[in-house]
């Protein structure tokens, strides 16, 4: 299956999930796929799993757009993290760490064991956060 190909097959599968091209950006190229995010409510984890099922090169992101998004977040969680130092975002939980290069932790709290997922700034454990819902 070449990229066309792929793409065409891409896109199909995602409309059967309810997702449009204002949502999901889906472009071909010689070898592979390259998919944009651009909204919210599209589950950027369900994106990947439709991804995962053909065997060609992929390459998934948010689009610019997001970026507000990922920023409101980030904004939501520095003022959400209480006198405790965590904050709780669905089955994520951020909380403070000692170190001043990396000073949020993310837990999946949910996850096996409480897997610890990144420990980054606060617009990268957005970012995770939201791929991961």
């Amino acid at each position: 299956m070449n990229g066309k190909e792929a793409a065409q097959s891409i896109r199909s599968e995602l409309k059967k999930h309810g997702y449009t091209s204002r949502d999901v950006s889906v472009k071909s190229h010689w070898t592979g796929v390259s998919i944009e995010v651009k909204t919210p409510s599209v589950s950027y984890r369900q994106v990947i799993d439709i991804v995962n099922a053909y065997d060609i090169f992929t390459y998934v992101r948010f689009a610019d757009s997001m970026d507000r998004e990922i920023g409101i977040l980030a904004a939501k969680i520095i003022a959400g993290i209480d006198a405790s130092g965590a904050y709780r975002v669905g089955s994520f939980q951020v909380t403070k760490t000692a170190s001043t290069a990396r000073p949020l932790q993310l837990i999946d709290v949910d996850g096996p064991f409480g897997t610890v997922i990144d420990a980054h700034h606060p617009r990268d454990v957005a970012a995770s956060i939201m791929k991961r819902m």
